[in-house]
This record gives structure tokens, C-alpha cells and sequence, in this order.
């Protein structure tokens, strides 16, 4: 009677193979979560890019003593490292005084060139 308390090769080779799939999947599931993980920061942050824009809209109107100019407006801005693409879009409304303000903020390094990030919609008026 022969008795090895050894792994045989074959043995090894499944134990090595198990691993192996194990650590794709958590690769993948690591990786899946640090993408969501990003999405959500450049959320959070083109939010922010928005706020400033629709602030500064504001601030532009008190600025003169005359409504802000309808039109569209494009403009880079720097924030948090990246680089953001932000389009101002302003409308008339009924009111002479009153303007509809759109902000679309997009992440420059984005794939796709109608993958806004954040949309913001507000109204600028006189006072």
C-alpha cells in the first residue's frame, strides 16, 4: 500500500482554474462598481457646473439694466480635474422681463456627444 498525502497535478490544476474564475468575477464586479461609482461623481459635479452657470446668468442680469440676450451659448469650464462642456440656451417668454434659462452640462471625454450629464432649467427675470 502506497499513500501520498500530496496534491496531484490534476488536482492543482482545478484548484488553479476555480481561482482563476473567482478572481475574473470579482474583477468584474470591482470594476463594474467603480464605473457606477464614477457616473455618480461626474453627476454630482456637473450639477454643480450647472448651479454656477444658471448663478452666473443671474448675475449677468443684474449686471444691466436690460434683459439677457436669447440665444445659445457654449463655453468650456474646468472643475474637479475635468473638463465639462456647458450649454447655455436662453428663450423668451410671455413676459418682456421674464427669460427661460437651460443649462445642459456634458462631461468633454464622453463618448457619445448628446451624453449630457445634468440638464438644469430656470427662469431669469428683473429683480
Amino acid at each position: 500500500m502506497h499513500s501520498d498525502k500530496a496534491f496531484t497535478l490534476i488536482e492543482i490544476l482545478v484548484a488553479l482554474l476555480v481561482l482563476g474564475i473567482a478572481m475574473s468575477m470579482f474583477g468584474n464586479a470591482t470594476s463594474g462598481s467603480l464605473r457606477s461609482l464614477e457616473r455618480i461623481e461626474a453627476g454630482r459635479v456637473a450639477g454643480w457646473v450647472a448651479s454656477n452657470e444658471m448663478a452666473t446668468a443671474r448675475l449677468e442680469r443684474r449686471v444691466k439694466d436690460t434683459p439677457i440676450e436669447t440665444g445659445r451659448r457654449q463655453r468650456l469650464v474646468q472643475m474637479a480635474g475635468r473638463e465639462w462642456e456647458v450649454t447655455r440656451t436662453v428663450r423668451p417668454t410671455s413676459h418682456p422681463w421674464l427669460r427661460r434659462v437651460e443649462v445642459q452640462v456634458r462631461l468633454v471625454e464622453s463618448e457619445s456627444f448628446d451624453d449630457y450629464a445634468t440638464s438644469l432649467i430656470g427662469y431669469v427675470g428683473r429683480y
